[in-house]
């Protein structure tokens, strides 16, 4: 196990791409640098993952960082309606006590410069999915987005957005 986990950084300003970064295990309790603050757990169920957000950025009146509540929201059904603000820092899911590296599901999407993406509901234990009808989106975001308004029929899954390049 390493003490460098690989994640993504989501900036709130959406002109800004996501990016890959490392961290290390002893930093991510309170990721200052990244987050701007102490840093608060949003459990992700399908993908697993963790994404870090700044635990004190309601009380300061950060902007709201729409592509992270957008894979929050998609990732964790019961998460729904929730908001995130400020930047946000994706990690894996926690094993065993310790988080791991970004699930290559989100980084082979979330860092893609281009592409066209798909989406499929998932229940958030993992067993298969239902395939939707052959759209595609080139923007993974937009995707979540539009698999979260399709989703209001399946209040219970998760949205998973893939890469069809």
């Amino acid at each position: 196990m390493s003490d460098i986990l690989t994640g993504v950084l989501i900036p709130v300003e959406e002109y800004r791409p996501s990016v890959a970064i490392r961290v290390s295990l002893d930093r991510l309790p309170l990721l200052w640098e990244d987050v701007g603050g102490p840093a608060e757990r949003v459990v992700l169920l399908q993908p697993a993952g963790t994404l870090y957000v700044n635990a004190w950025g309601m009380r300061f009146g950060l902007s709201v960082n729409r592509r992270a509540t957008l894979l929050a929201s998609a990732a964790n059904p019961v998460w729904r309606g929730g908001t995130i603000v400020g930047d946000a820092v994706l990690v894996g899911a926690v094993q065993h006590g310790v988080d791991t590296c970004v699930d290559p599901a989100y980084s082979r999407v979330l860092l893609a410069a281009t592409g066209r993406f798909g989406i499929e509901f998932r229940a958030p234990s993992g067993e298969p999915g239902e395939a939707l009808p052959p759209v595609a989106w080139s923007d993974p975001f937009a995707a979540y987005g539009e698999g979260l308004r399709l989703a209001r029929g399946y209040p219970l899954r998760a949205v998973c957005v893939r890469a069809l390049d």
